[in-house]
């Protein structure tokens, strides 16, 4: 199931804006919290899954329960950190997502770019901060951002030893 973590972990249930349990007082402090438990529990809502929307989960662990995914737009995405790949990342905390293109990792990339004698300069193109709750959402604001149209990179050594991003091919 493609649930924010706090509700595949709920063993109670939320009736009319009242939490049964304090448990979920931090996540509820977000007001799309009841909207989408009333949707859940109704059925009248699809909720927003990222693999639904072509993006593969990263095995990539964060102390906050951030889920970082890959879209999966190419056969070497397989859902295997590549720091040296540029691509459209998105992270998802509960609604809270994140969407960029550029590496997985910046700190990783700038590990990459040192070793190599270079400085390295963001690469991150910012397309999305905000929240996505439903399906419904999450088709309007992916379909706006374009990020099919964008190709993913990769960074490779040439033959004189720098560092050259070449599109997948």
């Amino acid at each position: 199931m493609c649930w924010a973590s706090s509700v595949e972990r709920a063993h109670e249930i939320v009736v009319e804006r009242r939490i049964i349990s304090v448990e979920y007082l931090s996540v509820c402090s977000n007001p799309l919290f009841f909207e989408r438990m009333s949707q859940l529990a109704k059925g009248t809502a699809e909720l927003f899954c990222p693999e639904a929307c072509g993006f593969v989960l990263l095995p990539k662990v964060n102390p906050q329960g951030i889920r970082h995914y890959e879209l999966n737009n190419h056969a070497e995405v397989n859902g295997v950190h590549d720091f040296a790949r540029l691509n459209v990342y998105l992270t998802w905390d509960d609604d809270f997502v994140n969407i960029w293109y550029g590496p997985v990792d910046c700190v990783m990339m700038r590990v990459l770019f040192e070793k190599q004698g270079m400085t390295y300069q963001s690469q991150d193109e910012k397309l999305f901060r905000g929240y996505i709750s439903s399906k419904d959402q999450a088709d309007v604001i992916l379909s706006s951002l374009r990020y099919d149209k964008m190709q993913p990179c990769h960074y490779i050594l040439d033959e004189s030893g720098g560092l050259v991003c070449a599109t997948l091919g």
